[in-house]
Order: C-alpha cells, then sequence, then structure tokens
C-alpha cells in the first residue's frame, strides 16, 4: 500500500505491505511497514526483482489529508474511498483500522 505524501512534504511514499486491498479490507488487518518509495512506483505494476513476489495496482486515487509521525499514520482518502489509522504494534509490523467501520 503506497500512499503518496502531501505535496511539499517530501520523503517519498509511506509504503506497507500488506495482503489485502486496504480499499475493500473490511475491520482491521495487519500490516509491515516498509522504506518509503519513489513516487515512480505509484504507477508500477509487475514482478518485484530477485524473486520477491508481484506488485498489482487495485485501487488509486487521491489523499484528502494525511498525519504521521513514528508510531501513527492516519490517511484520509478522497473520492470516498475511507479514512485509516495505522498503528505500530511492535517493530515493523503496524495493525491498520479503517475508520467508521
Amino acid at each position: 500500500w503506497l500512499v503518496e505524501r502531501p505535496w511539499g512534504v517530501g520523503g517519498g511514499l509511506v509504503s506497507f505491505r500488506v495482503g489485502v486491498s486496504p480499499v475493500s479490507a473490511a475491520g482491521e488487518f495487519s500490516a509491515t511497514r516498509m522504506a518509503d518509495h519513489r513516487n515512480v512506483y505509484l504507477e508500477y505494476e509487475g514482478e518485484i526483482s530477485r524473486g520477491r513476489g508481484w506488485v498489482t495496482r487495485v485501487a488509486w486515487g487521491s489523499v484528502g489529508g494525511m498525519r504521521e509521525d513514528s508510531d501513527r499514520v492516519e490517511v484520509a482518502l478522497g473520492a470516498g474511498m475511507g479514512e485509516y489509522e495505522c498503528e505500530r504494534v511492535a517493530g515493523d509490523e503496524w495493525r491498520v483500522r479503517r475508520v467508521g467501520e
């Protein structure tokens, strides 16, 4: 799951490895925080080098707002795609919850 920070903030894309589509997931789901990615990956689909899997674009849209610190990320996606609270559980493991569900 790649989320572009608001214009002017910089730092690349907030990046999580997820096993479900956040837009269609019900309730909470687990995610692994990854190193920030370059913006070019917003449109990338295909194989990841060294046999690390595949990237499939399942949804896209705009970010209506974002707040971020080291243990929490709050994201409001545009076009009615939902609001999400992401909280660090331990290390790189995070819990993501769609707000209002």
